[in-house]
């Protein structure tokens, strides 16, 4: 165990970070009777985990749409460009206008649909990227010490922000079961830096 690994070195064990493993997390709290602090890296790779494959598929997959729109579109144009100039048939031509057209929509379609899964993977990066500047006990644009109220209020922004474009893309229920399980840990993030302030204040007092 890790008291007896100390031995009788002059060490207080104060705290730990670890991923959520049971076994290790009944360890900290139990044997040791310290406080555990969820590793940012599993907490971050639970989302990725999450969203990463299936908005990027969905990207892939309006891409193609994209793409083959735009073929489409070329494809009637140059159906009319050789109508045009072959020979003169008789009968009504072919309505290559209309049909033009309706390749254009869909082509507008396909490029609102490709924007919108751009837009998804870029909100979760975004977001992802929130919670490692939310889960810091200091504000990295102006070094002001951050309050455990100030760090709740911003990992929720940013899992609210998460859920909300997880909704929004329709993903399957095993992604809002991994989110969920990521999120799950925001109470122990929380009292993380609760406990940094009250270790700060501790050794500025020489308590």
């Amino acid at each position: 165990s890790m008291k007896e690994a100390i031995g009788d070195m002059p060490i207080e064990v104060i705290q730990s970070t670890s991923d959520e493993g049971k076994g290790i997390c009944r360890h900290v709290r139990k044997d040791l009777g310290v406080h555990h602090s969820p590793d940012l890296f599993h907490i971050q790779r639970e989302i990725v985990k999450a969203t990463g494959v299936v908005l990027a598929s969905n990207r892939r997959k309006a891409e193609k749409a994209m793409e083959k729109a735009s073929l489409e579109i070329e494809k009637h144009r140059e159906e009319q460009k050789a109508y045009l100039n072959g020979k003169p048939r008789p009968g009504r031509p072919p309505a290559f206008e209309k049909r033009i057209d309706a390749a254009l929509d869909k082509e507008r379609e396909c490029s609102a649909s490709l924007e919108t899964a751009r837009s998804h993977q870029e909100c979760v990066k975004k977001a992802v990227q929130g919670i490692s500047e939310a889960y810091h006990p200091y504000d990295l644009e102006t070094g002001a010490s951050r309050s455990a109220e100030d760090v709740f209020s911003s990992l929720e922004k940013h899992f609210s922000k998460i859920e909300d474009t997880v909704s929004e893309a329709s993903l399957p229920a095993r992604c809002f079961k991994r989110i969920e399980k990521a999120k799950r840990v925001v109470v122990d993030m929380i009292a993380t830096r609760a406990s940094c302030k009250t270790q700060r204040i501790e050794c500025f007092f020489g308590f």
